[in-house]
């Protein structure tokens, strides 16, 4: 056949590259979370063209206070109009479509009349399949479960191979092989060739080979600090956090406490004497979560690899820190997070931290300290690393803390700013319902328009008076038929993304302001009823040592709306978890001071409290509102 010469449409000419234009856009909002910078943006833009080989020809970047009333930027409307005039341009790329414009109606009334421009807007983070294909959609659910059938079947196998591999013996050494994974510290893995295949390759096996350059090291840690000198996990950690580089883990950093007693347990159930343990923890085959197996599972292999600590060492290890370990197992009653008797611990509404050292950015975690089991919010770099993870020795009397901060509830939330808080949020989810109202209008009616020419042309095929015109009359109608169906899937997903929200009364609000103090001095309830009560008030808790402020960050609408939005954003991407720009937090905080007192020393017994209203834009739902600060 001869080669088609296109001298038409400059759209189609090459088969191989593409061109685009690209857009990035980040707000306030967005710099809660990370991931969404506008530096990653392009990253994940650029890295998506170069896959697709597809060149960029323009890129729009752009940072908004809060960009939910600045959808038409000039530069965006320049950039549409870019697209649509320039014949080379076929794709419109953005990290997400929520990037493409944040109204529905703007979203939906802009990504048609790209596409009559013959343009296709791309989120490249986002899955890309035929939404217009039946059969398409069918495809990917039978790929999907063919293959999960297809891993739960090898999954099945490889862990037969695993446990035979477990227990050969290598013919040279006499020790065991092992199954893949990092060697415990103290030891290297040693890959050794064993003969070939039935194809002629080399069989490559793993044994455990003892590190001459860290195994001294192990030796001092288990049996001098820890066995004879009987130093505590924290102890042993901060005593070779100070010594020098050789004392450092085998990554060169500082020891955390986590690891120092991993090591001191492996030295305590043999594994430094030469004990292999082989299928204590495991997923089930759908890989739905690990566990601990029962110990009638486990495999455990004698004289599996060289030891370092001889058996009679490890025989009076056992007999002395063995009771030692057994009884202090024994005191330590696992608090789960969930049902935690701290308010504040673990993660928000929306999986981000409860509460945060400023100082290191890392969660402040429960902890009782003292002889009498005081309860505090510790940092949980410095209570895991020392000094070296945070250097200030970050500790808040718990109930101090949380007696502080709801009395900052009760303050913010009284009749008089409810009706601030209430009149601001009806006028947002006016603006929103408004907003979807339209878009689902435009898109209804171009469905109509659509089904409408998609009749006519069918009367047009029935007539059949021109039989020359009936394949061109049979493109235009797959034609509309697909643009029907793209219209069906946008409404379709336009209402699941953003559901009609009916106006917030007052006496909503009210009522869970007083329902929150019942629930809380009720010793009935559930502590996690307790945690999820707060929760609905607050997003976060920062914590400066500098200043000994705290700095308690409220959801707008108590009701919770905002959190549900940004759950379905955190959702849409790919439970990415959220980030703020400290400068622009600076910014917010300088803006109206109401009352100020008694920010100085964290470690005086009295709190005093500042509170400091955040003037954010209010067209932005999920922005801080506001802010206390409380000394300590």
């Amino acid at each position: 056949m001869n080669e088609i010469l296109n001298f038409r449409s400059p759209k189609i000419q090459s088969k191989s590259i593409k061109y685009a234009v690209a857009l990035c856009r980040v707000s306030t909002e967005d710099q809660f979370t990370k991931g969404l910078s506008v530096p990653e943006q392009r990253q994940r833009i650029q890295k998506w063209a170069d896959e697709h080989n597809v060149t960029i020809l323009k890129w729009v970047e752009l940072h908004h206070s809060a960009y939910r009333g600045l959808d038409e930027d000039p530069e965006v409307l320049e950039l549409l109009e870019y697209a649509k005039n320039n014949d080379k341009v076929s794709l419109f790329l953005v990290d997400e479509k929520s990037r493409f414009a944040r109204r529905k109606y703007l979203r939906v009334v802009w990504q048609e009349e790209l596409r009559r421009h013959g343009v296709t807007v791309i989120g490249v983070s986002e899955p890309q399949y035929d939404r217009n294909s039946i059969h398409g959609i069918w495809l990917e659910g039978i790929s999907e479960t063919k293959d999960e059938a297809r891993s739960i079947e090898t999954a099945y196998h490889t862990v037969k191979g695993m446990t035979r591999n477990a227990g050969t013996r290598d013919p040279e050494t006499g020790y065991c092989y092992k199954n893949g994974g990092i060697a415990p510290d103290g030891y290297i893995n040693k890959r050794v060739i064993r003969g070939k295949d039935s194809r002629g390759k080399d069989i490559t096996k793993l044994l455990w080979e003892i590190d001459e350059k860290r195994s001294w090291l192990i030796r001092y840690m288990i049996l001098e600090l820890w066995y004879r000198k009987k130093m505590s996990y924290r102890d042993v950690r901060d005593h070779l956090n100070t010594k020098g580089t050789e004392y450092q883990n085998r990554e060169g950093r500082p020891w955390s406490v986590t690891t120092i007693r991993e090591i001191c347990m492996r030295a305590l159930e043999g594994v430094y004497s030469g004990l292999y343990y082989w299928n204590r923890t495991g997923r089930d085959l759908r890989g739905t979560g690990q566990k601990w197996k029962d110990a009638d599972d486990w495999v455990i292999i004698e004289n599996a690899h060289p030891a370092i600590i001889t058996q009679a060492e490890w025989q009076e290890l056992k007999e002395v820190m063995g009771p030692l370990v057994e009884k202090r197992k024994r005191n330590i009653i696992p608090t789960r997070t969930e049902d935690s008797p701290y308010l504040f611990s673990g993660e928000n509404a929306v999986g981000e931290p409860m509460f945060v050292c400023l100082n290191c950015g890392g969660p402040m975690n429960s902890q009782q300290m003292g002889k009498h089991r005081y309860m505090y919010y510790v940092c949980a770099n410095f209570k895991n690393k020392g000094k070296a993870g945070c250097n200030k020795a970050v500790a808040l009397r718990k109930e101090e803390v949380e007696g502080k901060v709801l009395a900052a509830i009760k303050s913010r939330f009284t009749p008089q700013k409810i009706k601030v808080i209430v009149r601001e949020m009806n006028e947002i989810l006016k603006e929103n319902n408004n907003d979807l109202y339209k878009a689902e209008n435009h898109l209804q009616k171009s469905i109509i328009e659509t089904e409408n020419a998609i009749n006519n042309i069918l009367a047009a095929i029935q007539e059949g008076k021109d039989s020359k015109v009936i394949p061109l009359l049979l493109s235009q109608l797959e034609k509309l038929q697909e643009e029907k169906q793209t219209l069906e899937t946008e409404l379709e997903e336009i209402q699941k993304e953003s559901p009609k929200v009916d106006k917030i009364e007052e006496a909503t609000i009210l009522a869970q302001v007083q329902n929150l103090e019942s629930i809380l001095m009720d010793s009935t309830t559930s502590n996690h009823t307790k945690r999820m009560a707060v929760r609905s008030f607050i997003r976060q808790l920062r914590f400066n040592p500098d200043t000994g402020e705290i700095y308690v960050y409220f959801w707008h609408d108590p009701t919770g709306q905002d959190i549900k939005r940004l759950m379905l954003m955190n959702g849409n991407n790919q439970n990415k978890k959220e980030d703020e720009s400290s400068s622009s937090i600076r910014n917010e905080l300088s803006d109206n001071v109401m009352k100020k007192g008694g920010a100085g020393n964290r470690n005086r017994t009295g709190m005093g409290i500042a509170t400091r209203r955040i003037l954010s834009p209010v067209r932005l739902p999920v922005a801080l509102k506001s802010a206390f600060l409380l000394g300590f």
